[in-house]
């Protein structure tokens, strides 16, 4: 019996959509996209055996604001957006030169 299913599940459209859901979605009884139980165990072990590991730790880094490196910062919900103290600094002292130009600027207009 399986056999003649498989032969009319093979000119199916949907065929490879049928097989991915019958086997992600752990369908034990039944023929789906031709195939029976064994065989879509088989398919799942092997999916299984050739995924690869999951990282148990996300990447979290980040860009610098100032320079542009890449940092970490200490915690996940850190509000940090320079990679060092240093840069933090530099780029208060850029921002507060280019406020002191533009209302210099401003002051000569008037």
């Amino acid at each position: 019996m399986p056999t003649t299913l498989a032969k009319l599940c093979a000119g199916c459209p949907v065929r490879s959509e049928c097989l991915d859901f019958a086997v992600s979605d752990w369908t034990i009884y039944g023929i789906w996209a031709g195939t029976d139980e064994k065989e879509r165990r088989k398919m799942r072990q092997s999916r299984q055996e050739n995924k690869a590991p999951a990282s148990p730790v996300e990447d979290f880094s980040r860009t610098c604001a100032h320079c542009g490196n890449s940092f970490e910062p200490q915690t996940i919900r850190s509000k940090r957006i320079y990679c060092s103290e240093f840069c933090g600094k530099l780029a208060d002292s850029v921002r507060r030169s280019k406020n002191y130009a533009q209302r210099r600027k401003a002051a000569r207009d008037q």
